[in-house]
């Protein structure tokens, strides 16, 4: 299995989804880093089974909340590149 690389800004935004979720609720943040953490093996096992949105990179929904990782699979590793909000992904892609 590929290793999962997260550029500083994906680690950054999934830091503040966290918080996010922390402020309204313990259980909230820990539904969001389960389904996190579930999705991130999904990608890992599988980086091929996600929609492509460039070339280089796919786009993997995370259940149960708004939000999308972005991802490339180099040859010898998997690169996180974002966790993006799906109102935000039109601005910000």
């Amino acid at each position: 299995m590929k290793e999962l690389v997260f550029l500083d800004s994906a680690l950054k935004e999934i830091e503040a989804a966290q918080a996010y979720y922390l402020e309204i609720s313990p259980a909230l943040a820990k539904h969001f880093r389960d389904c996190l953490l579930q999705r991130l093996r999904e990608i890992q096992g599988h980086p091929k089974s996600c929609r492509k949105v460039s070339n280089t990179s796919r786009r993997a929904n995370l259940s149960d909340f708004p939000y999308a990782i972005f991802y490339e699979e180099q040859r010898t590793l998997i690169l996180i590149q974002a966790l993006l909000h799906q109102a935000s992904q039109k601005s910000q892609l």
